[in-house]
C-alpha cells in the first residue's frame, strides 16, 4: 500500500500544452525566432520535461538576448494567458479528494516555475489537496536529480519507506527521477510522453488509475 504519492503536473494533472505552446510562440514572435526552432523547443519541453531555463537556452542564440531576459518575457506571457489555456485532466479533482480521504500524503512536483505552478493549482482550487507543491527555483535541484527528493521531500516524511511511495508522471524525466531515488513509478499514457509503458512499473490510461495502486482496497478507474 502506498502512503506517499508524488505527482508530476504538466501532462499528468493538467493539460498545459496549449499554454506552453502559446507562451513560447509569443516569445518567439516578439524576438523574430525561427518557427521550426520554436516548434522543436515546444516539443522537447512538453515531451521531455525540460525546465524553463533549459527550454529558453535553445532560443537565446537566435534572439540575441540572454536566457534570463527570455525567461522574464515567457513568465510575463504566462501570467496573462497561461491559466486560461490550461485544463485539468478528467477525474483529477475527484481522485485527489478520494486519496485525501484515505489519508494519503500527496505531493506535486514540477519543472515548471514555482510561481506559475502555485498560481495554476490555486486557479483550479486543488492547492490545498497537496502537502507540498514543488516547482523549479534557482539553486534548487530539478527532476530527475535525486537530490530533489533527498533534500526537499524526504526530510518531511522521515518515517515513510521508499516501497510506500509512488511517482506518477508522463515523461521519461519522471521515470528517471523515480528510478534515481528507488521508488515505483506509474506512467500515464494520456500525457505528453510517448510509449514509456515498458519502462514503468504501472501504466494508467486515466488519472483515476492511481486508485488501483494507492488505495488499500484497489479499485478499477
Amino acid at each position: 500500500m502506498k502512503k506517499l504519492i508524488i505527482f508530476d503536473f504538466d501532462g499528468t494533472i493538467c493539460d498545459t500544452r496549449p499554454a506552453i505552446s502559446s507562451c513560447l510562440e509569443a516569445v518567439a514572435s516578439d524576438n523574430d525566432i525561427d518557427v521550426e526552432l520554436t516548434r522543436k523547443a515546444i516539443e522537447l519541453t512538453t515531451t521531455g520535461g525540460l525546465t524553463l531555463p533549459q527550454t529558453v537556452e535553445m532560443l537565446t542564440e537566435k534572439s540575441g538576448k540572454s536566457a534570463e531576459e527570455l525567461i522574464t518575457e515567457y513568465r510575463e506571457h504566462y501570467k496573462k494567458i497561461g491559466t486560461q489555456n490550461s485544463t485539468l485532466f478528467s477525474g483529477v479533482k475527484e481522485t485527489l479528494d478520494m486519496l485525501n480521504r484515505q489519508s494519503k500524503s500527496l505531493i506535486v512536483i514540477s519543472n515548471k516555475g514555482a510561481t506559475a505552478l502555485a498560481s495554476t493549482l490555486s486557479h483550479f482550487q486543488i492547492m490545498d489537496m497537496f502537502r507540498m507543491a514543488i516547482g523549479e527555483m534557482p539553486g534548487r535541484p530539478s527532476k530527475p536529480a535525486p537530490e530533489l527528493f533527498d533534500e526537499v521531500i524526504k526530510p518531511h516524511f522521515p518515517d515513510i519507506d521508499k516501497n510506500e511511495i509512488l511517482m506518477v508522471g508522463d515523461t521519461a524525466t519522471d521515470i528517471a527521477f523515480a528510478r534515481a531515488i528507488g521508488i515505483e513509478v506509474a506512467w500515464v499514457s494520456y500525457g505528453f510522453g510517448k510509449e514509456l509503458g515498458n519502462t514503468s512499473d504501472y501504466t494508467f490510461d486515466s488519472f483515476a488509475g492511481v486508485r488501483r495502486v494507492a488505495l488499500e482496497y484497489p479499485q478499477q478507474p
